[in-house]
């Protein structure tokens, strides 16, 4: 299997280059005995570095590249957004594509570390400055497509079609069942501010860039002090906080989740905003997209959460709501927001009185 997979990459990589050779392989990602990312050693030729990364899409859902369903449009995404992005320093380079099977050659890393590594370990200090690397990348990623989203575009759609997979939509629709599931009731001040935020975030006027949408620790590579970002498969213009409040909520996508200083938070901010270019309306934008993302998140997982607690990583599902209310409720003080989020911890705590606070992250015990 792979030396299919690394003949196949040989040929991809044929079509835009001659004598490139790969040679043994280093297993990155498997799932149910499919591997769906591979290292392979480049012996020719010497530009493009010492190894490659091959992937392809993964067999849970079939990939066809002529329809919206499937793995295709996700892979689509990211083959997009890499070949937009080349040459900012913020990805890997796209080096070959095979439209036909979703075959992508992308360039190497290297082994890390990764943001989660850096979460997961025993220093304080190289957490922390992971997570502002983090923070700045993401501002750059925004401030460098806030004017480009119609190129952007132009290159996906000229690649296939759009799905419509993807949780965000499906969690938006879902905001009702939290409040009945729960059974909190919302004030009229609540609703109007809840509408505001969603609608503030579906249409982002001058916040509309290119977006990650799932830039996990684990999606976060640390080299020379800065941050890359990989796995681009959920790439797409939307509002430019839905990524920028990552630090805030934290990590709404990710396996990767315990609590962070409530004093990094600010730095967080301060640092992607800089990168950002401190555009005007921040602060409201920052308020908007934190509502968004704990309200879809919960709405993600309060229906299982309610019967009952579920590992997901190193979190269950019912200490993410909680800590993610609690964290809303003492950051939006003397509101109506923040009577909702009292109301929703209260009654969190009513319904799941064993659940255990979230830890933080080993680096910040």
């Amino acid at each position: 299997m792979t030396d299919d997979l690394r003949r196949h990459a040989e040929r991809a990589l044929a079509e835009v280059r001659e004598g490139v050779r790969l040679s043994s392989g280093d297993v990155l990602d498997e799932r149910d005995g499919h591997v769906t990312a591979m290292r392979f050693r480049v012996q020719a030729p010497s530009d493009l570095g010492e190894s490659v990364v091959v992937k392809r899409p993964g067999n849970w859902s079939p990939y066809d590249p002529m329809s919206d369903e499937g793995t295709a449009p996700s892979t689509f995404n990211e083959w997009a957004a890499l070949t937009f992005l080349d040459g900012s320093e913020i990805g890997p380079r796209p080096l070959a594509f095979d439209r036909a099977t979703g075959l992508r050659v992308i360039e190497d890393l290297g082994t890390g570390p990764t943001l989660a590594d850096a979460l997961l370990g025993d220093d304080h200090e190289t957490a922390e400055q992971a997570m502002l690397a983090t923070a700045r990348c993401l501002g750059r990623l925004h401030a460098s497509t806030a004017a480009r989203v119609g190129e952007f575009n132009a290159i996906r759609d000229a690649i296939g079609p759009h799905g419509t997979w993807y949780h965000l939509p499906r969690g938006v629709a879902r905001i009702g069942d939290v409040w009945r599931l729960l059974g909190v009731g919302v004030s009229d001040d609540a609703t109007e501010q809840i509408d505001a935020a969603l609608a503030a975030v579906r249409v982002p006027g001058t916040f509309e860039v290119l977006t990650h949408a799932d830039p996990c620790p684990d999606n976060v590579f640390l080299v020379g002090g800065e941050a890359k970002l990989i796995d681009f498969e959920t790439a797409a213009p939307r509002h430019a906080l839905i990524d920028g409040v990552y630090g805030h909520v934290p990590f709404p996508t990710c396996w990767c989740v315990n609590a962070l200083p409530r004093e990094l938070r600010p730095r967080w901010e301060h640092a992607y905003r800089v990168s950002l270019g401190d555009p005007e309306g921040f602060e409201d934008a920052v308020g908007h997209a934190w509502l968004w993302w704990l309200l879809v998140s919960t709405a993600q997982l309060v229906d299982r959460a309610v019967d009952e607690d579920l590992d997901w990583g190193i979190a269950t599902y019912r200490q993410r709501v909680v800590y993610r209310w609690s964290e809303f409720a003492d950051a939006t003080p003397s509101s109506s927001l923040e009577a909702l989020a009292r109301d929703v911890v209260a009654r969190t705590h009513a319904l799941w009185p064993e659940t255990e606070p979230l830890p933080r992250y080993p680096a910040f015990r």
